[in-house]
């Protein structure tokens, strides 16, 4: 797992240096500044939110095989919060 852990912040790192990285920058310093650039902003918000959960997947997926259960209590608590 350690392994694991060191290949997803080393493509962290490589993202955020990549020139993808640089236009996100770009994005959240000033958004229209980038729109008038010629980026398509909502791709690029699309595309750093399917990396996240696509993170955050993974980390939760890591978890459950470190602890060897999922942690079905918050997904019985979201089931009852969704049914009310």
């Amino acid at each position: 797992m350690p392994a694991i852990f060191v290949a997803v912040y080393l493509f962290i790192m490589r993202v955020v240096h990549s020139p993808y990285g640089q236009v996100l920058k770009a994005i959240r310093e000033n958004e229209p500044r980038a729109i008038s650039l010629g980026y398509q902003v909502d791709r690029y918000k699309l595309l750093a939110f399917v990396l996240s959960t696509a993170i955050a997947g993974l980390a939760d997926g890591l978890k459950t095989l470190a602890r060897g259960a999922a942690a079905t209590l918050r997904l019985a608590k979201l089931i009852a919060a969704s049914a009310a």
